[in-house]
C-alpha cells in the first residue's frame, strides 16, 4: 500500500468519526436546550391537565352528607326567594304610583296641536289629556331625575334607547301616551315573568304541564273579574279542573310542537297567547267574549262539545264519535279516511283518544287559516307514507271520498280538483307539494278543507255562486 493510500485511509475515518461526534453533539444541544424551556414553566410539570383528562362532572353529594344537600338546597330557595322579593319591590313603585308617573310625564310635555306650526312649541303649563301631549328629550332626561324613577328597574325602561325608538315630530318630540303605555307594557312584562318564575318549582327556566295550570289557578283566585264569570257558569270542581287543562293545553300545542312536555318561560313571553290570557284575567277588550279561548264561554262551549261527542259517557271518544264532530261549517262532514289518521297519528288509549288530544284538534281546526302549528299537524296527518311531501297519489287518496259522498249532487272529476289544488299551492317543484308550499302559499286551510270535510270541499266548490247570490242582494 502506498503511503498516498494510507493517508486517505486515515483521513476517511477522521471525518466519519468527526462526524459521529458532531451528532452527538447536537442531540446534546437539543436536550439542554429542552430543559431550558421546560424549565421556564414552573408550573408544567404540576399541572395535572398535561397528565389526565381534566374532570367536567362532578358526581352529586355521596350518601350520608344529606344534611349538606339540604342545607344546599335551602340556601338556593332562599336566595331565590330574595331576589324575587327584590323584583317585587321595584314593580311595586309602579302599581302603587302609576298616576304620579303619569302625571310626571304630563309635567314634562307640551301640548300636541298648536296655533303656530312654524315656530317651536312654548310650554305654558300642564297638558292635561295624555293622548294630545308630547314630551321632548330634555323632559325625557328630567323624568329620570325624578325620585319615581330612581330604582334600577325602573331606570333601564327610560333609556334613550327607548326615546329613539319612538316616532319623533318636527320638534324632536314623542308621544307621551306612547311613553305610558311602554311604561306600563314593561311592567306588565316584568310582573308576569316573575310569577311564572315564582311556579318554576326546579329554577329551570321551563314551566310543564301541572306548573302551567297551577300558574293559571293562581291568575283565576286573584282576579275578581274572571273567577266571579267563571263561578257564573261552572259548578264544582271538576269543571275547574277541566277549565285548566283546557287553558294550558293552548300554550302547550302553540310552543311546544316537539311534545317535550315543558315550554320555555322566555316563549310564554314572547307569545301572544299570555296577552290572550291577561285579557281574560283582568276583562280586557274581549277578553270575557268567546272569540278568546280562555274566557268561560269559550271553554263551555269546547267542553260541551266533548261531552256532547261522548254518547257512551266514558270520558274518551272513539273513532265513531269523532265522526260526529261538527266542523266550522255546521255540519257532521269529516270523511273517514282522515279520522283514521287522526287515531293512528295522535295518541291514544286502546283506541280511544283523550280530553286533551281533542283539545289539540279543535286548536289545530280553529288556527288553521293563520298558524304555522296547526298546518303543521294537519300536513302531518296527510302525509300518509312519511315522505316529507303530498304527490297525486296521496291527495287522491284523501279526496276520493268526498267526491263519493257528493256523486249524488254532480259529477266530481278527483283529477280537476287535484289541478287546482296545486294550482293554489304553487309549488317549486310541480309534481309534489311539501309543508313549505303549503305555508307559503296562503291557501293551506282551504287544501285542508278540501281533502278532509265534505263541506268544507263544497263551500269551496260553490263560491262563485255564493258571491254572485251576494251581488245580487
Amino acid at each position: 500500500m502506498s503511503r498516498l493510500q494510507t493517508f486517505e485511509g486515515l483521513l476517511r475515518d477522521y471525518e466519519s468519526s468527526n462526524a459521529i461526534i458532531g451528532e452527538i453533539d447536537n442531540e446534546h444541544d437539543v436536550q439542554r436546550r429542552m430543559k431550558l424551556i421546560f424549565g421556564e414553566n414552573k408550573d408544567f410539570r404540576s399541572n395535572r391537565t398535561f397528565n389526565a383528562v381534566p374532570t367536567f362532572f362532578k358526581s352529586p353529594i355521596a350518601a350520608g352528607n344529606e344534611d349538606i344537600l339540604q342545607a344546599r338546597m335551602m340556601l338556593a330557595d332562599i336566595s331565590r326567594h330574595r331576589f324575587m322579593a327584590k323584583q317585587n319591590d321595584g314593580l311595586q313603585i309602579f302599581e302603587d304610583e302609576q298616576e304620579q308617573i303619569q302625571q310626571q310625564i304630563l309635567t314634562k310635555s307640551t301640548p300636541h296641536y298648536l296655533d303656530d306650526e312654524s315656530t317651536a312649541p312654548i310650554f305654558e303649563g300642564t297638558c292635561s289629556d295624555i293622548e294630545k301631549a308630547r314630551i321632548d328629550y330634555e323632559g325625557f332626561c328630567e323624568l329620570r331625575e325624578n325620585s319615581l324613577f330612581h330604582h334600577p328597574m325602573v331606570s333601564k325602561i327610560l333609556s334613550t334607547e327607548i326615546f329613539l325608538m319612538y316616532r319623533r315630530d318636527r320638534w324632536g318630540r314623542i308621544s307621551s301616551a306612547g311613553l305610558m303605555n311602554h311604561i306600563r307594557f314593561e311592567f306588565w312584562y316584568r310582573r308576569q315573568r316573575l310569577e311564572l318564575n315564582q311556579f318554576d318549582a326546579q329554577d329551570s327556566g321551563f314551566l310543564n304541564d301541572n306548573e302551567l295550570q297551577n300558574y293559571i289557578r293562581h291568575l283565576v283566585s286573584t282576579s275578581p273579574v274572571l273567577s266571579h264569570a267563571l263561578s257564573d257558569m261552572l259548578e264544582g270542581q271538576d269543571r275547574l279542573f277541566f277549565y285548566l287543562i283546557t287553558a294550558a293545553q293552548k300554550f302547550l300545542f302553540f310552543l311546544d310542537p316537539k311534545k317535550t312536555w315543558k315550554i320555555a318561560i322566555k316563549d310564554i313571553l314572547a307569545s301572544s297567547i299570555l296577552r290572550e290570557l291577561s285579557d281574560a284575567v283582568y276583562g280586557e277588550g274581549d277578553g270575557l267574549s268567546e272569540s278568546n279561548w280562555f274566557s268561560p264561554s269559550s271553554f263551555v262551549r269546547v267542553y260541551n262539545l266533548y261531552l256532547d261527542m261522548d254518547c257512551e259517557k266514558k270520558g274518551m271518544l272513539s273513532k265513531e264519535n269523532f265522526a260526529s264532530y261538527r266542523s266550522a261549517y255546521g255540519e257532521k262532514t269529516l270523511t273517514t279516511v282522515f279520522i283514521d289518521r287522526i287515531f293512528s297519528e295522535c295518541l291514544t288509549y286502546e283506541g280511544e283518544v283523550d280530553y286533551k288530544t281533542f283539545l289539540e284538534f279543535v286548536l289545530a281546526m280553529e288556527h288553521k287559516k293563520d298558524n304555522k302549528v296547526s298546518l303543521t299537524y294537519f300536513f302531518r296527518l296527510l302525509d300518509v307514507r312519511k315522505h316529507g311531501y303530498l304527490d297525486r297519489f296521496t291527495l287522491s287518496y284523501f279526496f276520493r271520498e268526498v267526491a263519493d259522498r257528493l256523486s249524488f249532487t254532480d259529477d266530481i272529476k278527483v283529477d280537476d280538483v287535484i289541478d287546482e289544488i296545486f294550482d293554489m299551492c304553487k309549488p317549486k317543484v310541480s309534481s309534489i307539494i311539501t309543508l313549505n308550499d303549503l305555508l307559503s302559499c296562503g291557501q293551506g286551510h282551504v287544501v285542508i278543507d278540501i281533502l278532509t270535510d265534505v263541506s268544507g270541499f263544497w263551500s269551496y266548490d260553490t263560491r262563485e255562486s255564493r258571491n254572485s247570490g251576494d251581488t245580487t242582494e
